[in-house]
């Protein structure tokens, strides 16, 4: 094999350049990519792409509000600016709620509010007020009704309790599912520690509710409870629990008193604990 000192000087140059030139292009095609050719959409096809765009993100935005049936005498400031009612008409509901009065009609809620013909008429059929105020002979609210047809707290049904002024499935069902906790209230006064019932609408319900004797209930022996026995109490939670098992573990032995130094137990609502614990 000849060696490569034997070509030629002239082809040796020539060889040189040739591999030269392959370098350059591989260092080339290494840092230079060309850019794809992009078909360019015609102005049809961009609108018809925006469209379609907007209509998947305007969906995917939008939620329908779900309205269902309400008490209007009941609706928060939220439910309110849902319904689209104007500040100043749904300021005006509050204060005739304040001085102990209910709108008991459509009408009565136009003429308490102001709000026009057109909003009323979208709203109006979502009104639900209580059996006794579609009675021909019951035109306003009596406060003397009360007198007559009481119910007792503890045998009261769902359809007893929806048939109260201000209270709704919901309220009824919730108050039947704290008595069956319980074991039965033994005062009127235990309405006031459920959610979402304030001293306006407490008032309403004392009206219409009574208790005619003291249900007979397994009290919850304070001293002995677990965390979890206690947790499971309808007037504790977990961190409730905890604090009086605390107390509980360095004191050795716990009295009414001790419980009201807990943060979270206030003297009204020590009145009612004691009526279902023992210590």
């Amino acid at each position: 094999m000849k060696s490569i000192f034997l070509i030629p000087k002239l082809h040796r140059r020539g060889l040189g350049a040739l591999f030269l030139l392959l370098i350059l292009l591989q260092l080339c095609l290494h840092f230079y990519s060309p850019t794809p050719s992009i078909p360019v959409a015609d102005d049809k096809e961009l609108a018809l792409l925006e469209t379609a765009y907007e209509k998947k993100l305007a969906a995917k935005k939008y939620k329908k509000f779900e309205v269902k049936p309400f008490n209007p005498n009941f609706i928060s400031d939220y439910k309110a600016y849902q319904l689209k009612i104007p500040t100043a008409a749904f300021d005006r509901l509050q204060a005739y709620r304040k001085k102990g009065l209910y709108v008991n009609s459509a009408a009565d809620f136009q003429k308490v509010t102001g709000v026009s013909n057109e909003l009323l008429k979208k709203l109006s059929p979502l009104f639900v007020f209580p059996a006794w105020t579609k009675k021909k002979t019951q035109t306003a609210f009596r406060p003397t009704y009360h007198v007559k047809r009481a119910v007792d707290l503890n045998s009261a049904t769902e359809a007893q309790l929806v048939d109260i002024p201000g209270v709704g499935v919901r309220r009824a069902q919730q108050i039947l599912d704290q008595r069956k906790k319980l074991g039965g209230f033994c005062t009127v006064n235990q309405l006031k520690l459920l959610y979402g019932v304030d001293e306006l609408m407490f008032e309403q319900l004392k009206l219409y509710l009574t208790i005619t004797s003291k249900p007979k209930v397994n009290k919850l022996n304070i001293n002995r409870a677990s965390v979890k026995e206690l947790s499971a109490f309808p007037y504790f939670n977990y961190a409730l629990a905890r604090e009086i098992v605390k107390i509980r573990s360095r004191k050795g032995t716990l009295i009414i008193e001790d419980l009201a130094n807990v943060e979270g137990i206030t003297q009204e609502k020590l009145t009612i604990l004691v009526l279902y614990l023992e210590f």
